[in-house]
């Protein structure tokens, strides 16, 4: 009886401690957001040489593209916008603030560059470098030469994707 009777006082404070819980304070929110992005991820930047109105020799380095490939990967393919191929060559327009190209740029063979009729990237010409590292730098060169340059900036339009062969 006695078992009973403390059975039932355990059984009455748990119900009636029960009937009165509730939440307590205000509400917190929190945003938790999550971003998924594919295995593969490449980014880059430009930095551009120093030119003057004074031009440049055919050759002379224009600039270097600083690529992230993120992802396995056997090489990466470069192209960019009014990508051409003159006599072989694949070539991209530097062009003025008005878009008229006035001089172009290309990667070199001796970078690692192989011209392709095809990059692979929106049916335009392009390079392809084999290069399965996550960060490298690609020097662009000056296909001709320029004997002066009217002061302005001069744009370049570069894509870049990686490659698996």
């Amino acid at each position: 009886m006695r078992m009973r009777k403390l059975s039932l006082i355990a059984l009455a404070l748990a119900v009636g401690g029960a009937a009165h819980a509730d939440v307590l304070g205000n509400k917190a929110t929190i945003s938790a957001p999550i971003t998924v992005s594919a295995s593969n991820n490449t980014t880059g930047s430009w930095t551009p040489e120093n030119l003057t109105v004074e031009g440049f020799r055919a050759g002379a380095k224009l600039g270097t593209l600083s690529v992230t490939a993120t992802g396995s990967h056997d090489a990466i393919r470069v192209s960019g916008e009014g990508a051409v191929v003159n006599a072989g060559v694949v070539n991209v327009p530097f062009k003025n603030e008005q878009g008229q190209p006035v001089f172009r740029g290309r990667l070199l063979a001796s970078a690692g560059a192989v011209d392709l009729a095809d990059s692979g990237i929106d049916g335009l010409p392009g390079w392809k470098i084999e290069n399965s590292n996550e960060t490298f730098n690609v020097p662009v060169n000056a296909l001709g030469s320029k004997s002066s340059l009217n002061p302005g900036t001069y744009t370049a339009t570069f894509y870049v994707q990686q490659w698996q062969n």
